[in-house]
């Protein structure tokens, strides 16, 4: 197989794809350790999350009330909710 051509080749990039989804999910639950050890109780509601992320993470930085904030909030929503054990 050429060179050029494993560059090419569909499960090349799909693996690829997979790999820097699985470093972002892993980012994004360091921010999410890293706001609940921030909470003096170590406490904290999805909302407050939010509002760290907002005030902590240049990437978030004033993306905190608009309308484009939905997209992430809901993806974040849901990355905590697969990846971490919360009660129901």
């Amino acid at each position: 197989m050429q060179l050029w051509t494993l560059f090419h080749h569909s499960t090349w990039s799909e693996s690829l794809a997979k790999f820097w989804q699985r470093v972002v999910q892993r980012l994004l639950l360091c921010f999410l350790f890293q706001a609940i050890q921030s909470a003096p109780d170590q406490r904290l509601t999805l909302a407050q999350i939010y509002e760290w992320l907002v005030k902590n993470v240049s990437y978030f930085s004033g993306k905190g009330d608009s309308v484009s904030s939905i997209g992430w909030k809901v993806g974040y929503h849901d990355m905590i909710y697969r990846y971490t054990d919360v009660p129901s």
